[in-house]
């Protein structure tokens, strides 16, 4: 029986620091699937690998912040409602599943209608008796699946989208 022992050669580049690793950790994760960081400590070596199981290497595949994914998140929670109410053909049947009530209260606190820039209004669901999914209503417009809704600060007042939409909805804003 042969003996043998192999040596890593760790890049300087592609490798961290004992304590800047935790760090690396703790403030990022991988840049392809957002999945948990970890480190690699080889033997008799300063040098530590921070990597993605799925992915490997940090340094190859990339890290981001996780305020970054944070915000990646709410943006696709958002644009969620919006592409299901554009695409009633394709996604109807989601339309009227509403929201997540911690959800509700993000957006109730923090957006206004699209249309008219009225406060939100969240109203209990008939189908969820425990109070767990609400719709988010524009008193003047109706369900914001319907009306949209956007920060509080962003809204412009302009009368004359407010009458071309009034115009369009006609008949869902009489409801």
């Amino acid at each position: 029986m042969i003996d043998m022992e192999f040596a890593l050669a760790v890049d300087y580049d592609m490798s961290f620091s004992q304590t800047d690793a935790p760090e690396v950790i703790k403030n990022f994760v991988c840049g392809v699937c957002h999945g948990e960081l970890t480190e690699v400590f080889i033997p008799n070596e300063g040098r530590v690998l921070v990597v993605c199981l799925e992915h490997g290497n940090v340094c190859n595949c990339g890290r981001v912040t996780r305020a970054t994914v944070g915000i990646q998140l709410e943006q696709g929670y958002r644009a969620y409602h919006e592409v299901i109410r554009n695409l009633p053909d394709l996604w109807g049947h989601l339309i009227d599943t509403g929201f997540e009530r911690e959800k509700a209260h993000l957006i109730w606190k923090n957006f206004v209608c699209a249309v008219g820039g009225e406060p939100l209004n969240m109203q209990f669901r008939a189908d969820d008796p425990k109070g767990n999914r609400v719709d988010l209503v524009c008193p003047q417009h109706g369900n914001i699946d319907i009306c949209g809704f956007v920060r509080k600060e962003n809204f412009k007042y302009n009368y004359q989208a407010i009458r071309a939409w009034e115009k369009e909805h006609r008949k869902n804003y009489s409801q």
